[in-house]
């Protein structure tokens, strides 16, 4: 068991405990994950510490209050793209939201 947050710790524990410690990315961040069967399964390492977040990136506000089952193990490059990807999303809605109303 890798070192954990000092805030949050026992969250993050069962988060990673639950992962047995590996990406649970499923291809949500644009790759296939074809050499391991399609989850990541990148290891928590000194090099790049798996994060808990939510299985669907929600805005910060919204994600600040989600539960251990609400979240999942992600490597820092997993959750980077797609975290990225849904920020663009939301962005995108957001615009066509606004343009729909002129």
């Amino acid at each position: 068991m890798m070192r954990g947050p000092i805030v949050g710790a026992e969250l993050f524990t069962t988060v990673m405990a639950a992962a047995a410690w590996v990406c649970q990315c499923t291809g949500q961040c644009g790759s296939a994950h074809r050499r391991t069967g399609g989850t990541c399964q990148a290891p928590d390492t000194s090099r790049a510490r798996l994060v808990a977040a939510p299985a669907r990136p929600l805005p910060e506000r919204e994600a600040f209050t989600a539960t251990a089952d609400q979240l999942r193990a992600w490597c820092p490059a997993c959750w980077r793209h797609t975290a990225s990807s849904a920020a663009a999303a939301r962005a995108q809605a957001t615009t066509d939201t606004q343009e729909s109303l002129f």
